[in-house]
């Protein structure tokens, strides 16, 4: 398990744009949202053409792939590039979900001690 980490430092990918704010975006869903939020938010198209408008943007305006020479945008292979910063954007921010909860032991003050079976039944009768 070391390795992969130490294989996705290396990698690079961390430093790409989309990753980042999708690892950003999946830190502020797990701490600050609700299940149901992130449910909201990951069901509502209107997510996902924010991503898509965002990841045009980019790609069009600071990424664009040219034809061999340098002179016109190769817009098939730029496309390409939009979707892929779109699943990278999406993917990031689940996985960063996913690997906070991963690394959680315990629970926050505010949630109920069910250690004894005492306690689980006076939670129940109230």
């Amino acid at each position: 398990m070391l390795k992969g980490i130490q294989a996705l430092f290396t990698s690079g990918i961390l430093l790409d744009p989309f990753v980042l704010l999708g690892l950003v975006l999946g830190g502020f869903c797990y701490f600050d949202l609700s299940y149901d939020q992130i449910t909201m938010i990951y069901l509502d198209y209107r997510f996902y053409a924010l991503v898509l408008m965002l990841a045009i943007i980019y790609n069009f305006a600071f990424r664009p792939v040219y034809y061999r020479g340098g002179v016109s945008i190769d817009t098939k292979r730029t496309a390409a590039s939009v979707v892929s910063s779109v699943l990278k954007f999406v993917m990031s921010s689940l996985l960063m979900m996913a690997f906070i909860s991963f690394w959680s032991f315990g629970g926050d003050e505010s949630e109920t001690d069910y250690q004894s079976v005492e306690s689980f039944e006076q939670q129940l009768k109230q």
